[in-house]
């Protein structure tokens, strides 16, 4: 049993999570109508829809500029690299995700950091290989199309070096949630389709039980 899963009823009443544990609150809705009801956030780390050919979430893909454009905190993002994204705050970091062991050994996705305190960070290489069929990433491959690692995304949360909540408005299958559950660091997730909401809840729900074992 997940610990709380709202009903579709209940979500229509107000922006109430579709599922949280004690250090997380996950909901499902478009980004750019709940981000603006939510607390105040101290970091976002996101992996949102991006133009790559890759055909996967095209539609969302403008969402996603419109909401990268107007984040005022400090803000981590993967994105295409052949553009910068556009953000208020100045880029400070580049940081590169390679994907080693796939089809094509040199792959990399790129990882853009904004932060409003302008103070230039080194960029980083992250090599963390992807080792199962579809490389979607992880061995752990839910279904979602372009899922990442937990090591990954736990590694940019410490690469921040930014204490506080953190926020994913594209959470999609839940990993920026599980990293923060091994970090023991605040989360918001935020996910537009509900197949995947509910993949990211039980993902969550798992961790959160196995983490208690071991503290």
């Amino acid at each position: 049993m997940l610990t709380r899963v709202y009903t579709m009823v209940e979500k229509t009443m107000g922006i109430k999570p579709y599922f949280e544990t004690k250090l997380g609150k996950l909901y499902c809705g478009g980004c750019l109508e709940i981000m603006p009801e939510l607390e105040p956030i101290d970091l976002v780390l996101t992996d949102p829809p991006y133009p790559n050919n890759a055909n996967h979430f095209n539609k969302s893909i403008a969402d996603a500029r419109k909401l990268i454009s107007i984040i005022t905190k400090p803000l981590m993002t993967f994105w295409t690299e052949v553009e910068i994204p556009k953000n208020k705050n100045p880029l400070i970091a580049v940081h590169i995700w390679h994907r080693s062991n796939t089809n094509r050994p040199d792959n990399y996705e790129s990882i853009f950091y904004f932060n409003p305190d302008g103070k230039k960070r080194a960029s980083r290489i992250l090599s963390y290989p992807v080792v199962c069929v579809g490389l979607t990433g992880c061995v752990e491959a839910t279904g979602h199309p372009t899922q990442k690692k937990v090591g990954l995304i736990a590694e940019l949360i410490k690469l921040s070096k930014i204490d506080g909540l953190i926020c994913d408005p594209f959470i999609g299958s839940g990993t920026t949630a599980i990293a923060c559950e091994r970090l023991n660091r605040k989360w918001i997730g935020i996910e537009k389709e509900e197949k995947y909401c509910e993949i990211a809840a039980k993902r969550i729900e798992q961790e959160t039980s196995q983490l208690k074992l071991f503290r």
